[in-house]
């Protein structure tokens, strides 16, 4: 049987398919590391983008928030406005419901004596 050489078998079999992965390893690593960096670009661009956005969105609630104030403070002028008006109508109103009353309290005294009047006319004529 011939001898085999084990050595030179791996050697010229092995050794360069390990070079190969060895420099497939090193190439994907650059790749990796690029994309890394990349990645790294990207997330500080989008990190940019969204502190700029909030920085927006939170300048707007500010604003959006000191026109409520404002329409609540019109709104409550406005309320306490109409509040005077009811209280000064209603305040009319009563004032002439009682005029009205006292004018209906005069009208039925008025009929009261106009029909006793009368009673006593007709017991004159008889």
């Amino acid at each position: 049987m011939p001898k085999v050489d084990v050595k030179k078998i791996i050697q010229e079999l092995i050794v360069p398919e390990l070079q190969d992965i060895k420099s497939s390893i090193s190439e994907l690593r650059t790749e990796i590391k690029r994309l890394d960096e990349k990645v790294d670009i990207e997330m500080k661009r989008i990190e940019t983008k969204l502190t700029s956005s909030n920085n927006e969105i939170r300048s707007e609630i500010g604003v959006l928030r000191a026109e409520l104030e404002s329409f609540k403070n019109e709104t409550n002028t406005k309320f306490d406005s109409l509040r005077k008006e009811l209280e000064s109508f209603k305040n009319e109103f009563r004032t002439e419901i009682k005029r009205l009353d006292e004018k209906i309290d005069i009208a039925i005294q008025i009929r009261e004596r106009l029909a006793a009047l009368e009673t006593k006319v007709a017991s004159l004529i008889k």
